[in-house]
């Protein structure tokens, strides 16, 4: 995982989404939220969404004066019939005055409030820019309906725009932006936030002397993109065809989809990690950013491997398990073919306000085409949000105290994060509600997945990986596991402009979850409309571990290929395999209950709002006995309840399923293999019949 330093942007709120229930419609906020010295970076933007734009462009004044050496100012002559007011407006587009604002103007001219024609007097050099926001809601969901009527009832004023798809609302709010250059002087946090990243992902596999022995013994066993791994290395080897990255979840043909794009609509993953090289795989992927190293012998391999570089590396390597083309000379392919990469090097984005802006400005085109993120690193809070025990001063500080998150979680935006690991001699710890990193803290958000790695990720042996970080089942932190590789079975990606590497961690965990994110927007276009769509979806179809530890308790393996079935059908599997189900029906006076080892119901405590998501057949238990687990599914959340694994109390009919052509069917539990409803079903209770 890449761990980058950062400074915070503060976003001046008069009348913010946050704090607008204590203020009435139409009023003016008397006091705009204060400065804090530890927010402005070398080059740091402030961006003002205040109903008293004036006042809070004076509170930033105000703050900067207080730092010794941090506010600009310059001269301007005062002309015919000029008033600091109208001084203010012209020379900064200051939208309107307060008395703040005449007041921070004439503490800087010896608290002299009137402007003499011909006098030379001092004003702040800090002009408004004008910009906007977003705010995205789905009136599908009943919360957001109050949100968006009280929204539009506190903000009406500031709405510029308003766009309506189906469900979805989207309102385009104006805002201006202040670029402030503040001095890194003792009083100011800026000083230690914009750094080089600590700690490589992972170390090097080995010294670049070794490398082909390095390989051979690292790819001497089992799948295919390891043994591809292993052949690029040996002399005179020819690439006949890319192997796809699919292969990670045993299954090499993804639907055809994947690669087509229905409707055109390719989806677009905004990377904010290192920059992407620009590899022959990658280089027609890559619609934003990109960088050159150097080139090859073209009388070398066709696919070259070296021991992984480092951070350096670790943008490409993700770009390619995402979205590598599959061409003449590709060693692998990836998982959304199709993809866009907006590659943003997070190390060099210049401060935290870039990030803001990079993520309204893809909330602007969420109607346009799918919009996704991938973010394997952590982003820092202000030591304002923060008590002496480096700990946030309480829960709802990680929602509203990173502008960058605020807009993610206000737009609904598809975010998939690393959940981290240990690095440094650090040990894997617990991410709580309270943890100083983000975006791992908010994987309890309806659009945000957290990843973790597993190892090994099938069989009775399938866990969490050990170094992992971690959260528990009450908080449900954790989204979901994928494959993110070990030392002894890494995966192999380009490395940089020509060669390719290896490498580990949940990094690569979150790369494997992006590129599905990405592809099933390919193939469901409709999943971008709300994170929440996606996110259930690779939540409701995931693998229950088989037994669960309280790292796994509650939390689901990727699995790619009950994904990528149709989310608008239901889909049942007695053992050949499954089959489309127009509709399904619950048997009355049946129970869907489990029974464990002792024979003792096991307590189904999913709450009001949760329904039914799957039933599957998971490993046995000790004795050789069947087993299933069944999950429930908050839909409007996107959150996910497990109950097993059990045996069923009895053999009664379970469901009543009706396939296309043929008349309805009665099912008992014993013969599922797997049931998974349509995903619009979850939303409501299931009909109930009696089942003959």
């Amino acid at each position: 995982m890449l761990r980058v330093a950062t400074t915070s942007l503060l976003i001046l709120l008069s009348g913010t989404i946050f704090a607008e229930a204590q203020d009435k419609p139409g009023s003016t906020v008397k006091e705009p939220a204060p400065v804090t010295d530890e927010v402005f970076g070398a080059l740091s933007k402030v961006e003002l969404r205040g109903r008293n734009i004036p006042d809070d462009w004076a509170v930033l004044v105000d703050s900067l004066s207080n730092t010794k050496g941090a506010l600009k100012t310059r001269e301007v002559v005062v002309s015919h019939g000029d008033t600091l007011c109208s001084i203010l407006r012209s020379n900064l587009q200051l939208p309107g005055c307060s008395e703040k604002a005449i007041e921070v103007t004439a503490k800087l001219n010896g608290n002299d409030t009137v402007a003499r024609e011909g006098e030379r007097i001092v004003i702040p050099d800090y002009a408004l820019i004008p910009s906007s926001w977003t705010a995205t809601f789905d009136t599908a969901v009943s919360e957001d309906q109050f949100r968006l009527a009280d929204f539009e009832h506190r903000w009406g004023g500031s709405i510029a725009e308003k766009t309506t798809k189906d469900t979805r609302v989207q309102l385009k709010l104006t805002s201006y932006d202040v670029f402030v250059d503040a001095p890194m002087d003792s009083r100011s946090a800026a000083k230690v936030d914009r750094a080089v990243p600590e700690n490589p992902v992972v170390k090097s596999l080995s010294s670049p002397a070794a490398v082909a022995p390095w390989i051979k013994k690292l790819f001497s066993v089992s799948n295919d993109l390891e043994k591809r791994a292993a052949a690029c290395q040996e002399p005179g080897f020819k690439i006949v065809d890319s192997i796809s990255y699919y292969q990670l979840f045993g299954d090499d043909t993804p639907p055809t989809c994947v690669t087509q794009c229905l409707r055109g609509e390719c989806p677009e993953i905004t990377l904010l990690d290192t920059g992407v090289f620009r590899h022959e795989v990658l280089k027609d992927a890559l619609e934003v950013g990109g960088i050159d190293g150097p080139l090859g012998s073209p009388s070398g391999p066709q696919c070259p491997f070296i021991a992984w570089p480092g951070d350096v590396s670790h943008g490409t390597m993700l770009a390619s398990i995402m979205a590598a083309r599959k061409t003449a000379n590709s060693a692998f392919t990836g998982l959304a073919p199709s993809a866009l990469i907006r590659s943003h090097n997070y190390v060099d984005i210049p401060n935290p306000g870039a990030v803001a802006t990079i993520i309204n400005d893809r909330a602007n085109h969420v109607f346009d085409r799918p919009q996704l993120f991938v973010f394997a690193s952590s982003m820092r809070y202000p030591q304002s949000s923060l008590v002496t025990s480096g700990q946030l001063q309480d829960e709802h500080r990680r929602t509203t105290d990173i502008p960058a998150l605020v807009s993610v979680i206000a737009n609904n935006l598809t975010w998939v994060t690393a959940v981290g690991q240990s690095e440094g001699g650090i040990p894997p710890h617990q991410i709580t509600k309270i943890s100083p990193e983000t975006p791992m803290n908010l994987g309890d958000q309806r659009s945000i997945i957290v990843v973790t790695s597993c190892d090994p990720c099938s069989g009775p042996a399938a866990k969490v990986w050990s170094q992992a970080n971690y959260s528990n089942e009450q908080e449900g932190l954790v989204s979901i596991a994928a494959p993110g590789g070990t030392e002894t079975h890494p995966i192999p990606g380009v490395a940089n402009q020509t060669e390719y590497s290896a490498t580990w961690g949940t990094s690569q965990a979150a790369s494997v979850v992006g590129g599905v994110s990405a592809a099933l927007m390919s193939c469901y276009p409709e999943f971008h409309l709300d994170g929440r769509f996606l996110k259930s979806r690779l939540l409701q179809t995931s693998q229950p571990f088989p037994n669960p530890g309280p790292r796994e308790k509650g939390l689901g393996i990727l699995d790619a290929k009950r994904a990528f079935l149709d989310p608008s059908k239901s889909w049942l599997n007695t053992g050949a395999g499954f089959e489309a189900v127009d509709s399904y029906k619950v048997c009355s006076g049946s129970s869907i209950n489990l029974m464990d080892d002792q024979n003792t119901p096991i307590a189904a405590d999913t709450p009001r709002d949760f329904r039914l998501g799957q039933i599957l057949n998971v490993e046995p238990n000790a004795a050789g006995t069947p087993q299933w687990v069944v999950t429930y599914m908050n839909l409007m959340t996107a959150q996910r309840r497990e109950i097993g694994p059990g045996t069923w109390a009895d053999g009664a009919s379970l469901l009543q399923v009706q396939k296309e052509g043929k008349p309805p069917e009665v099912i008992n539990g014993l013969q599922i293999r797997a049931f998974v409803p349509a995903l619009t079903s979850i939303g409501s209770d299931p009909e109930v019949v009696k089942c003959l």
